[in-house]
């Protein structure tokens, strides 16, 4: 075995069994919320941003990016559930999501009340259980969170109550509409209670959820894939997304807040959200096509385990540099901490995995796959073909078409 196979496995990550837009997709949106989160780490709240062109390409970016998650997570329900029942989806789910979610939450939380005189939050041991009750809290953990319960909520409505795809999207956009006015009259306010209660962050990624499911077969039909890689099709969709997304951003920069727009503009963010998350998956497929910058396949391969390590390892980063070798030039912690925030996850999951440390990121044993290993495929009428999703036991998109 080659030294750098230890710390990353292109036979895994570059495979040919997996679909390469997919992890382009998330290899550009995780390299988007890692290069955020740095440059929130750097810049104290509150205080004026000193360098206008990195805000504003941040808040450019900032939209699309976790309605994309959901919608690709939504592009691969049906061949799921064609392959498992609803109770073995959930299962699955909470193997590759809720776990994660709570040992690297944990991790994350222990470590920042162990130097909580050096980080940029005030930790209390009350923390622990806000993983669950209040994920909103604790950074980038919500997500996980929210992931997980929409797909179970959204599968139930499918499976058990027997939801068409009409009723799903009708629903869809009603729990959006709640949640819109529930935030934009500031009710949380009204109510003395806290902003951050989950459910509304299941109500409002709903709909992005929902329109997956619709699009999965079309986007999942590899007849379509010369229609969504053209040149052609670039140049039309171009100019759409640029005009929205130039006009979100101005909008966001001028009220001074990031959350402007997908507050008191709902209506306006979903059809950003949704447009830029199908400009990304066109890029996606241009990426498949001339199959260059394949390190992004590599990052979006390993997805999950920059999402939930990243901000530890760039904490640390800005901790060292700042309080040790007391260096604090912006640009250059700002360069540092993406490209360490991004490759040191790789590397602890490519050499855990080695080391038999699987459940470190799910509690499903990748080794009992193998033993039992069949085709992912499955097929539905009209001869159609869906791959079954999740597929990987430590992925929970994707992504394989052996």
């Amino acid at each position: 075995m080659k030294l750098k196979e230890l710390f990353y496995n292109p036979s895994l990550s570059l495979g040919k069994s997996r679909y390469a837009w997919i992890d382009y997709a998330k290899g550009i949106c995780i390299i988007l919320v890692t290069f955020r989160h740095v440059q929130e780490g750097l810049h104290p709240a509150g205080t004026e941003y000193p360098y206008p062109a990195l805000k504003f390409a941040d808040v450019f970016f900032f939209s699309f990016r976790m309605p994309l998650f959901f919608i690709v997570s939504g592009i691969f329900l049906g061949g799921t559930l064609r392959k498992k029942s609803v109770n073995e989806y959930i299962a699955g789910r909470f193997r590759t999501l809720v776990w994660p979610l709570l040992l690297w939450g944990s991790i994350q939380v222990t470590l920042q009340l162990i130097f909580k005189n050096y980080v940029n939050v005030d930790r209390q041991p009350i923390d622990y259980l806000k993983l669950i009750i209040e994920p909103r809290a604790i950074e980038q953990f919500w997500y996980l969170h929210t992931l997980f319960l929409t797909g179970t909520f959204y599968a139930l409505m499918k499976v058990k109550a027997k939801f068409s795809m009409l009723q799903q999207i009708l629903l869809g956009i009603f729990l959006y509409t709640i949640t819109g006015i529930f935030r934009y009259y500031k009710m949380h306010d009204m109510l003395g209670i806290t902003e951050h209660i989950f459910i509304f962050d299941v109500f409002f990624y709903y709909i992005f959820f929902a329109v997956g499911d619709l699009f999965g077969k079309y986007i999942l039909d590899e007849k379509n894939y010369k229609m969504f890689s053209s040149t052609k099709t670039f140049l039309i969709f171009t100019p759409v997304f640029l005009i929205l997304e130039l006009y979100f951003t101005n909008i966001n920069i001028t009220q001074k807040w990031d959350y402007y727009v997908q507050n008191q503009m709902p209506a306006l963010f979903l059809i950003v959200g949704l447009v830029g998350g199908a400009f990304l998956i066109h890029c996606s497929f241009l990426f498949q096509k001339w199959d260059k910058m394949k390190f992004i396949r590599v990052v979006g391969y390993h997805s999950l385990h920059i999402y939930v390590i990243h901000l530890a390892v760039t904490a640390g980063t800005r901790i060292f540099f700042r309080n040790v070798l007391h260096y604090d030039n912006f640009f250059v912690l700002l360069i540092v901490s993406t490209i360490l925030g991004i490759g040191v996850p790789i590397v602890v999951a490519n050499v855990t995995e080695r080391m038999g440390m699987w459940w470190l990121f799910t509690l499903k044993n990748p080794n009992e796959g193998k033993k039992h290993e069949s085709k992912t495929w499955t097929t539905h009428p009209g001869g159609k073909i869906a791959p079954e999703e999740p597929v990987s036991a430590i992925n929970p998109q994707v992504i394989e078409k052996n």
